[in-house]
């Protein structure tokens, strides 16, 4: 399997197969071990090109609040949203910190919505060509309760996408 290689193109020569690598992460220490993988996919000597990778945090527009009988779904205040991005947005720039202090060239982006087409959107946007994210590996009443982000990217994702289980799950 060649991943992180390079192809030869007829006008520029050398260009590398993978350049751009979306990585989603949700604050958890288990979310973050995918990162270790996009380091070594992506190497700082990136064929004479500049190897970008995209943090993305993605925040629910909407919550669940206790109601009389049963939970229903409230969406966000704007004060509310305003500091769940700045909470995102700081843990994001902490984690592109370390990872710019080894010399990679890290992007950041808090997206709200659905989290899988958030994903999926973001690396149309910024032209991806690998998204890079860890699963949990829910099963059962989490599994059903949560959904699982990553199945859904796995199946309607236009790139391809690298999954990784943490370590501890």
């Amino acid at each position: 399997m060649l991943l992180a290689g390079a192809v030869r193109h007829r006008d520029s020569g050398t260009i590398p197969l993978i350049s751009r690598i979306v990585v989603p992460l949700d604050g958890s220490r288990a979310s973050r071990d995918v990162l270790s993988h996009v380091e070594s996919l992506l190497p700082l000597d990136n064929h004479g090109q500049d190897g970008l990778v995209w943090l993305i945090h993605v925040l629910p527009a909407e919550h669940y609040a206790a109601g009389p009988v049963i939970a229903k779904r409230v969406r966000y205040e704007k004060a509310e949203m305003e500091e769940l991005q700045g909470q995102a947005t700081r843990y994001l720039e902490e984690v592109a910190t370390k990872l710019r202090a080894k010399g990679r060239d890290i992007a950041i982006r808090v997206a709200v919505g659905d989290a899988a087409e958030m994903i999926m959107r973001t690396a149309t946007e910024v032209e991806a060509n690998l998204i890079a994210m860890a699963t949990h590996g829910y099963s059962g009443f989490n599994r059903l309760f949560l959904g699982s982000v990553a199945e859904r990217v796995m199946h309607h994702a236009t790139v391809p996408l690298l999954l990784v289980k943490p370590v501890n799950y």
